[in-house]
């Protein structure tokens, strides 16, 4: 999923890029993109499941991601526990160290990111000097930048890099001792007076979900909301905050609450 800072239509060159474009006003991630997000994850999911021939209380996910205030939204958890999807928020300051993607994936992708898009947009003259006064326009550069992204990806974003970085941080397979041997945790450090489980309550408790839920829409939470919101959540979460792209490949199901019992409710 590619962000686009206040772009409000897709330039037509980029629509035949393998990409999922989404905008933002202020460029950055915010939490009805998260629940974008959410729903492309679940369809690569379901996608899997469905590959395995298995139904989603037979395979349970997790989704670990960092304590970004874009992760903490009521509609998303509940979005992902329908499809029994756990949704891990990591500690506060803690993804130098136990988010896979800053342990290994980051890194290469930056030096192949800068590599890629040096190639494409450093001119030389007949001597062989750098041109640096050559001038691009704003959707040249928007082009380039998103393809040399996307192709870095395909060469960093490997399965054994992934791997490797899970591995890396502790996570999997299981190795408590490989974050504690990280360089950036201080020997006989002094844990904080105060701990903050901010990120877990909300996750846990229904009281704090319903604070989330009332900041979210301005009312207390109902019984009616459990999954009327989560119906409207996959019906319009794509024309949230202006968002677009190609249209996903994939049906969603959602019983949906009736007067005379329950719907099945297919969500494309």
């Amino acid at each position: 999923m590619v962000r686009l800072p206040q772009k409000k239509t897709l330039d037509a060159e980029l629509e035949d890029l393998d990409a999922f474009f989404v905008r933002s006003e202020s460029g950055w991630m915010n939490k009805y993109l998260f629940m974008v997000y959410c729903i492309m994850f679940i369809c690569k999911v379901q996608e899997k499941r469905s590959q395995m021939n298995v139904f989603d209380a037979q395979v349970p996910c997790l989704l670990i991601v960092d304590g970004h205030p874009s992760r903490l939204s009521f509609l998303a958890v509940r979005l992902l526990s329908a499809f029994n999807i756990e949704l891990l928020v990591l500690p506060g300051h803690t993804s130098h160290i136990l988010q896979p993607l800053d342990v290994g994936i980051f890194s290469p992708l930056k030096a192949q990111f800068k590599k890629l898009f040096d190639m494409a947009t450093i001119r030389y003259d007949q001597q062989g000097h750098m041109v640096i006064n050559y001038v691009w326009n704003a959707r040249e550069l928007r082009y380039i930048m998103v393809r040399s992204f996307l192709d870095a990806c395909s060469v960093s974003c490997t399965a054994t890099n992934v791997e490797n970085a899970f591995k890396a941080t502790g996570i999997y397979p299981l190795d408590m001792n490989k974050p504690l041997a990280s360089r950036y945790i201080v020997a006989n450090g002094v844990p904080p007076a105060r701990p903050n489980f901010v990120n877990d309550k909300v996750l846990t408790d229904p009281n704090v979900m319903m604070q989330v839920f009332q900041m979210e829409y301005g009312r207390p939470m109902q019984q009616q909301d459990w999954y009327f919101n989560l119906f409207v959540a996959m019906q319009s979460v794509l024309a949230w905050n202006g968002a677009y792209g190609q249209v996903l490949s994939c049906e969603l199901h959602l019983l949906y609450p009736t007067a005379g019992g329950f719907q099945k409710i297919q969500l494309k």
